[in-house]
């Protein structure tokens, strides 16, 4: 089953999802596990929504920094 093309944002990703803003808790390790909280509070749906909004936003950076001038 293929999942529809998130179309929420083409350039900034947005990550939430309908998900409340979390507040970053790193752990002694640095890990952050409000960050961890966050997605696995999503469905897996949300996640693979918020992932490929995260791709495309790099893909746009990746694109917008090649065709700047030398």
């Amino acid at each position: 089953m293929a999942l529809p093309k998130n179309k929420a944002s083409s350039v900034v990703p947005s990550t939430t999802h309908g998900v409340k803003p979390r507040q970053s808790q790193e752990s002694s390790s640095g890990v952050d596990l409000g960050l961890i909280r966050m997605m696995l509070a999503m469905t897996p749906e949300e996640r693979l929504a918020t992932l490929d909004d995260f791709v495309t936003f790099v893909e746009s950076t990746r694109k917008s920094t090649d065709e700047r001038p030398s």
